[in-house]
């Protein structure tokens, strides 16, 4: 049985919510460790072809990871406040999810 998207009024399949709760907590716990000085620990919770889309850039592999060490000595500190993030199970195996983020710089 394929994970499908929940319809309003009936209850979402068990696989679908599971895929869900970790796709979630990847950003929310990334987003943590980034603005706690720790970004390079957030690469922990990318799967191996995972990517971090900003817009029209999608950074990944080599790249992800030399920008979240940019991120952790950089010197600026932030603060990432997520919005209602918007999830999509593609095949049981392929996750994708979508989230807002304010972005505040708190200074040096």
């Amino acid at each position: 049985m394929t994970a499908q998207a929940p319809v309003a009024g009936q209850e979402s399949d068990a696989d679908f919510l599971k895929a869900r709760t970790a796709c979630l907590d990847v950003v929310t716990t990334s987003l943590q460790l980034v603005d706690s000085g720790q970004a390079t620990k957030a690469l922990e919770l990318f799967t191996d072809d995972g990517e971090l889309v900003l817009g029209d850039t999608v950074i990944s592999g080599d790249a992800l990871r030399a920008a979240l060490a940019q991120r952790e000595t950089d010197g600026i500190r932030r603060l990432h406040l997520p919005g209602e993030p918007l999830f999509r199970l593609l095949t049981p195996d392929v996750a994708k999810a979508e989230t807002l983020i304010q972005l505040f710089h708190l200074g040096t």
